[in-house]
């Protein structure tokens, strides 16, 4: 297992997070949901998250919540509007 809380500056492999919970930067594309599942399927819980930064290409940031969803992500949308 791996110490909690821990940072780590090296690399790590997919099966070395089974059993982990891993926070994961989500927008809902291909990219997100493909390393989400990716590490859900060798054993990690993830948790994803998504900066609100009021983009002017995103229609409603809750879709990612949505999008994220088949993957069995639960998703936080964090409001950071305020500090950018």
């Amino acid at each position: 297992a791996l110490n909690k809380h821990r940072f780590f500056s090296t690399s790590l492999s997919v099966d070395q997070l089974k059993g982990e919970t891993v926070g994961v930067c989500v927008s809902g594309g291909l990219d997100s949901r493909t390393v989400s599942s990716r590490l859900q399927e060798a054993g990690a819980k993830v948790i994803g998250f998504c900066a609100d930064l009021d983009q002017p290409d995103e229609e409603d940031i809750m879709d990612v919540k949505t999008k994220m969803a088949p993957c069995g992500v639960d998703t936080f949308i964090v409001d950071l509007k305020d500090d950018i």
